[in-house]
């Protein structure tokens, strides 16, 4: 019986405790869904086997946001740097503002680019909360912008046409 009892009290603060969900994104249209994703350095390890020694916590949680973001709108999110994806996603963070010691705001930029270049660049502001965490809905704006973009929709059509070298299955864009 105390076995159980202490089952269910830490059951109890396991959900008590268990962090907010992530915010459904609007849905990818289909003609853009079939996009391959990969956000460059979105774990700690890619980060660091790129030499990316300075990048913030914050860095790394708006790029895991932005990579959930991707997915929960059903765009492909292709995690392994190595295999093909037909767009790359790069996103940077500057933290612009503090209020006191917590909070502030993390201007964000997001770029696509592709084999041939940048196919376009969204930008926002990322807020923190009074618990030093990420507002998640703020990067997953950032990703629902993303069909509005001509140039994106012209890049999907493009990929979709016969005989087009990108749209290789093969393909792998260099990481710069």
């Amino acid at each position: 019986m105390r076995t159980l009892l202490i089952v269910a009290l830490l059951c109890c603060s396991a959900c008590s405790s268990a962090p907010e969900a992530l915010p459904a994104a609007k849905p990818a249209p289909s003609s853009l869904a079939a996009l391959r994703i990969h956000v460059r350095n979105a774990t700690h390890r890619h980060a660091s086997d790129a030499g990316e020694d300075r990048v913030t916590g914050y860095t790394m949680l708006v790029r895991s946001a932005i990579q959930l973001g991707l997915s929960r709108a059903g765009y492909v999110v292709v995690v392994d740097p190595d295999a093909p994806h037909d767009l790359l996603a790069t996103e940077h963070t500057d933290y612009q503002s503090r209020t006191g010691s917590i909070g502030g705001v993390l201007m964000t930029s997001l770029r696509l680019s592709a084999k041939g270049g940048d196919v376009d660049q969204w930008s926002g502001a990322v807020s923190i909360d009074a618990e030093a965490d990420i507002i998640v809905a703020d990067a997953v704006r950032i990703v629902e912008a993303l069909p509005a973009s001509r140039r994106l929709r012209q890049f999907a059509e493009q990929l979709r046409r016969p005989g087009v070298p990108c749209a290789e299955p093969s393909m792998r864009i260099a990481e710069e």
